[in-house]
């Protein structure tokens, strides 16, 4: 299942994770920014806690996203990510899904790493989507897409991964 296989955050990252799919005052909170406008999108604490239990993680039933956050699209400017409630931020990763299944869940995928692991750029407090990502998420071909990362607690000692759903209005 797309949904998950394109995120390294079930490579190697699951570690402890203090958040539970109810728990809002520490859900991560992405920014996303172009010109004078910002969208604010949760994380899918469905899924985000699935990537950090991955012995529970069945993908070839997993759930479809609740919500797919739409936003406001515009190719003609370059967006930036910005992601609150995280010490550290160590992956940002772009997964734009070719088509959905009849229940809605993401089939093919392409993703193209942002900031961390995979790419040239240290991730920091806000980042710019690189040229790559850039064109991928501007091609008419793709209207869904998903914003993936890893979190680094303030003792560096947990990390846990979170996903948000997004599509193009």
């Amino acid at each position: 299942m797309a949904i998950f296989s394109a995120t390294l955050g079930l490579s190697g990252c699951s570690q402890d994770i203090n958040r539970t799919s109810g728990d809002s005052q520490s859900a991560i909170l992405l920014r996303l920014s172009q010109g004078t406008r910002e969208v604010s999108v949760f994380e899918d604490p469905t899924f985000s806690v699935l990537l950090n239990e991955p012995e529970a993680l069945d993908e070839e039933n997993a759930p479809a996203p609740k919500v797919w956050n739409m936003i406001q699209y515009d190719r003609e400017r370059a967006m930036s990510i910005r992601v609150d409630n995280c010490a550290e931020l160590d992956l940002l990763e772009l997964i734009v899904y070719d088509q959905l299944d009849s229940q809605g869940r993401p089939k093919g995928y392409q993703y193209s790493p942002i900031c961390g692991a995979g790419s040239t750029e240290k991730c920091s407090a806000i980042s710019l989507l690189p040229t790559e990502a850039q064109h991928l998420i501007d091609s008419p071909d793709f209207n869904h897409f998903a914003l993936a990362g890893i979190c680094i607690s303030d003792d560096g000692l947990d990390a846990a991964s979170f996903i948000a759903f997004l599509k193009k209005a």
